[in-house]
């Protein structure tokens, strides 16, 4: 089942295989270091997204870990034909740790796979991080060859040149926005090929714009100096998450870096509307994931957002977003109270609760 051009990027590939309804029945999505860990979750996001579109949530997926299953059982998952639906889901996480006469066995069942069933195995993310973690698969073995066979080995590179630059313009599109000047430059000078750093760093420049078209170098450079990128996002995380101490310390950095409290007043209300709509759909049923996309969020952002899901309750996220309004009237307003004070006392009231 190999495919012409099988150099090309392998989210190009994966997108044109959901594009014509024609997944294949195998994708193995590899462990990488930092800078390629958002392809991989990317490559992840969509295969399984696709797979599992058109049926009843739930009776069509299984999911194993590599370090607890065998691949006897993997292979009989694979087997079973899906209930009213047109394939099923199995996913085999941290596949690198099965062990070797494991894998083997899974490559018996790769060499002639199930037409009604997508195999998404996943390498652990961890792989040669660190002395003692498992080894990347060995592409001289069974288990691989077969995936390349039959299937996408999704293998991820670092970007640089001309790619980084296409991706970033991908990336300011998918956020409504294109970008102007030397950007791709002036993002790998400061933040090297770190996808993830430059996700982040053009989402909140696509905030700090506004309702702009365009994200200049000029934008970017007001968000991504210093640590004033980082530390925006550690503020909105620790909100999220409940954390007083980790948001207070991040807020002291930004001030120190010159940042004015009504940029602020704006993510952090965007940060708790998005929480408040995800709740708000998961307490009328919806999944924890469709939840927060429903809410505004890019699949592509939903793993940061998991974990503050069920942090604060519908009623608590409400008169989050009146405590920051009311900062915000002081801050427009003219308060004698010093308007980073006003945004500091917002914060606390809403983390504890008060």
């Amino acid at each position: 089942m190999a495919r012409r051009g099988e150099d090309r990027p392998a989210l190009d590939q994966i997108r044109e295989d959901i594009a014509a309804d024609a997944l294949r029945p195998i994708y193995l999505v590899r462990g990488g270091d930092r800078q390629e860990a958002l392809l991989g979750r990317r490559a992840y996001d969509r295969i399984y997204q696709a797979a599992v579109a058109g049926g009843p949530r739930g009776f069509n997926e299984q999911s194993f870990q590599g370090e607890k299953c065998r691949a006897e059982e993997v292979a009989s998952a694979c087997q079973h034909l899906p209930m009213m639906a047109s394939r099923r889901l199995i996913v085999v996480r941290n596949v690198n740790r099965l062990k070797q006469e494991q894998q083997d066995v899974l490559a018996g069942y790769c060499q002639n796979p199930s037409p009604t069933t997508v195999l998404l195995l996943v390498e652990d993310p961890n792989t040669g991080q660190r002395r003692g973690q498992p080894s990347p698969l060995d592409g001289r073995r069974k288990l691989v060859k077969a995936v390349k066979k039959k299937g996408l080995d999704c293998s991820f590179k670092k970007l640089y040149g001309r790619a980084l630059e296409q991706w970033v313009a991908q990336e300011a599109e998918a956020l409504g926005k294109r970008v102007e000047g030397r950007f791709a430059d002036y993002l790998e000078g400061v933040l090297g090929n770190d996808l993830g750093q430059i996700h982040n760093a053009l989402s909140v420049a696509a905030l700090f714009v506004g309702e702009e078209p365009v994200i200049r170098t000029e934008d970017l450079e007001q968000v991504v100096s210093g640590r004033r990128q980082e530390a925006l996002w550690d503020l909105l995380d620790a909100v999220g998450g409940r954390k007083l101490e980790v948001a207070l310390k991040n807020l002291q950095v930004l001030y120190a870096q010159g940042e004015r409290p009504e940029p602020l007043l704006n993510l952090l209300k965007k940060r708790l509307r998005q929480l408040l709509l995800a709740e708000k759909a998961r307490a009328a049923g919806m999944a924890q994931r469709p939840a927060l996309i429903a809410a505004g969020v890019t699949p592509n952002m939903v793993w940061k957002y998991e974990s503050q899901m069920g942090r604060y309750r519908v009623m608590e996220l409400r008169r989050g977003l009146s405590r920051l309004l009311r900062a915000e009237s002081d801050v427009k307003g003219g308060s004698r109270v010093d308007n980073r004070w006003s945004l500091e006392r917002a914060i606390q009231a809403i983390v504890v609760g008060a």
